[in-house]
């Protein structure tokens, strides 16, 4: 019973995932995207989305679904740097503590 409800909030981070993608690609596409702290509300989400689909991964022994978990990892270490790297930026120039 508990896997069933894992898959349906899994589904539900899939649709979230998608949705942050689009919405990203569609800001990109319009022009640059400016740093901001708020950035950082996308590294929870996306880190817990990776492990619990690596724990369900395990639940279902599915290698497919295990490589996902795999490149979800990988694109959230991707994430943590870029978004360091622009809070030092953002630090070092000032720009962190202006509204």
């Amino acid at each position: 019973m508990s896997s069933i409800g894992a898959t349906i909030l899994w589904g539900f981070g899939l649709w979230w995932l998608a949705a942050a993608i689009l919405l990203l690609a569609g800001y990109l596409r319009a022009g640059r995207l400016p740093y901001s702290v708020g950035w950082w509300a996308f590294t929870f989400p996306l880190g817990a989305y990776a492990a619990a689909t690596l724990a369900l991964a395990r639940a279902w022994q599915s290698g497919v679904l295990e490589g996902f978990a795999v490149a979800l990892f990988l694109g959230l270490a991707i994430f943590w740097v870029v978004v360091s790297l622009g809070t030092l930026r953002a630090v070092r120039s000032g720009a962190a503590w202006m509204r």
